[in-house]
Formats: structure tokens, C-alpha cells, sequence
């Protein structure tokens, strides 16, 4: 069961690093950013796999743990990507519809950021048990507030956002 829960989420950061990129309107702005981001998917999906079927016995273990020397460069340097894409998109793409969209979902992001500060330096006691049951609180702020940037302002079209990040 563990070994599904790892696979589960190596595979569900890298999507969710493509909708991060891809969101409000699904498009990839710049166009030369949409192929460093897949290139950098691509590699972690790879190297994803390489922990999975270590983790399962198939191929050796890592000795090296490549996993943790180049996945987390890679992530870093994914969400630097995207944080440029959106920063990019904002200041000369985006409506103003889009604009408050993506500031509804960076309202929710913060939030788990300074809650992802909190919990770091949070003593490791029964304060750090409350800390959790708040982490999985803020998590859900995340779908919320898509939902009401989605509902609010109006993204009937939500089902090319969907399609486009499907066929990506």
C-alpha cells in the first residue's frame, strides 16, 4: 500500500507543477517556457520511476539517491519556472478577469506558506499535532479558492483548461 501512495504522488507533482503553469487560461506564455517545463517533467517522471522500481525490488537500490541529488533541483527549478510564467502572464497577458482569478489562487498559496513556515519552526509537541490538523485545513483552501476564481469571475470555459491539460 505504501509503495502505491509513492507512486501516486511521484506522479501527481509533476501535474500539478503543468495545471500550476497552465493556469487561468491554458496556454503556455512564453511559448519557449512550455518546453523547458516538460523537459524538466519529463526528467523527474524518470527519475521518479527509477525510485519507484528501486523502492519495489526490481532494480537496485540507489546508492547515490538520485532521487534527492536531482529531483529537488529540478523542482526548484520548476516552480522558479513557473513563478516566472505566472509573474510574466500577469503583468502582460492576463485580463483583468484572469488577473483576479490568479490573485484569489496566490491568496491560497500564501496561506500554505505561512502555514509550511509555521510547521517547520513549530516545537515537536502536542502544539506540532494541532499544526498538522491545520496543514490538512489550509491544503484545502487550494480547491476552494479555484473553485470560487472559477465560479466568481466566471470560467464557464473550465473544460479547455481541462482538455488542454489532459492532451499536455
Amino acid at each position: 500500500v505504501l509503495l502505491l501512495v509513492d507512486l501516486v504522488s511521484w506522479v501527481v507533482w509533476p501535474a500539478m507543477f503543468v495545471w500550476f503553469f497552465l493556469f487561468p487560461g491554458g496556454g503556455a506564455t512564453p511559448r519557449w517556457a512550455w518546453r523547458l517545463v516538460a523537459a524538466m517533467q519529463v526528467f523527474f517522471l524518470a527519475l521518479s520511476a527509477r525510485a519507484f522500481l528501486a523502492a519495489s525490488g526490481v532494480l537496485a537500490p540507489d546508492a547515490a539517491n538520485l532521487q534527492l541529488v536531482l529531483g529537488v533541483p529540478i523542482a526548484l527549478a520548476t516552480v522558479a519556472l513557473v513563478l516566472y510564467a505566472q509573474a510574466y502572464r500577469y503583468r502582460r497577458v492576463y485580463s483583468v478577469v484572469e488577473k483576479q482569478q490568479v490573485k484569489w489562487f496566490v491568496f491560497a498559496m500564501a496561506l500554505l506558506l505561512i502555514e509550511l513556515v509555521i510547521f517547520a519552526v513549530a516545537p515537536p509537541d502536542e502544539v506540532s499535532l494541532f499544526v498538522q490538523d491545520l496543514f490538512g485545513l489550509v491544503l484545502l483552501v487550494i480547491p476552494v479558492s479555484i473553485g470560487i476564481a472559477i465560479l466568481r469571475y466566471r470560467l464557464w470555459d473550465i473544460d479547455v483548461i481541462i482538455r488542454k491539460t489532459l492532451v499536455y
